[in-house]
């Protein structure tokens, strides 16, 4: 029996610590199935390697900011009458909000594998 292809939607969430300069750092990893709910967010791991590069961010609002991020993807929220449909939270995250902390583009793609090693296969490529 064939496996059937999942699709899914994907932005990498970024820092840009100097826009004069172009500079971007990719520090998390959003994911959104299609038609299967799943809402994931990665975060990279160790941020303190940046920290003397950019000493001017604020690592720590930072790091708030990203676990917020994974805090909105984990649900439930405690009022079910505010609760947003998964495909809904990923389009609220991945909207402009912040000049520091910005998402890329969202990228469409199926995949064979299940969301879940497919995010760890996405979150190996990008963080």
């Amino acid at each position: 029996m064939d496996a059937e292809a999942l699709e899914y939607e994907y932005a990498t969430v970024r820092i840009v610590p100097s826009m004069e300069r172009g500079e971007l750092i990719n520090v998390g990893l959003l994911m959104s199935g299609i038609d299967v709910e799943y809402l994931a967010f990665r975060p990279r791991r160790n941020l303190t390697r940046f920290h003397d590069l950019w000493s001017d961010v604020d690592w720590a609002m930072v790091e708030q900011h990203l676990a917020r991020l994974d805090a909105i993807c984990q649900g439930p929220w405690p009022d079910s009458e505010h609760q947003l449909r998964w495909r809904n939270r990923f389009q609220w995250l991945v909207a402009p909000k912040s000049a520091l902390i910005q998402c890329s583009e969202v990228h469409g793609a199926w995949t064979y594998l299940t969301l879940e090693a497919e995010m760890d296969r996405l979150s190996l490529r990008y963080l």
